[in-house]
């Protein structure tokens, strides 16, 4: 039962240490969104192979160039961008 133990909080550290890496990448993905706005950075972040379901109505799955249309789109549509903790995007025109 101890060897069980031991392993699994080994393994967790990697995750951990994973998703630390994932969530600073997510933090300079959203920070292009606020003022001002840094569309070649996001365009950096993103795979060039993603497939992402579009939040936007009647967008379906979409590929990169969706993804970046929809990232313009935002961040030249709206003049203020709040982004709280946790999670919380505020789009005011």
């Amino acid at each position: 039962m101890a060897t069980v133990l031991i392993l699994s909080a080994c393994s967790q550290t990697a995750v951990l240490s994973q998703y630390e890496a994932n969530l600073e990448i997510v933090k300079k993905t959203m920070a292009c969104y606020e003022a001002p706005t840094d569309v070649e950075t996001f365009k950096s972040l993103i795979h060039k192979d993603i497939k992402h379901q579009s939040p936007m109505y009647g967008q379906g799955l979409v590929d990169y160039n969706g993804v970046i249309g929809q990232a313009e789109f935002y961040m030249s549509g709206f003049e203020k961008r709040y982004i709280r903790e946790p999670n919380m995007v505020a789009w005011c025109r």
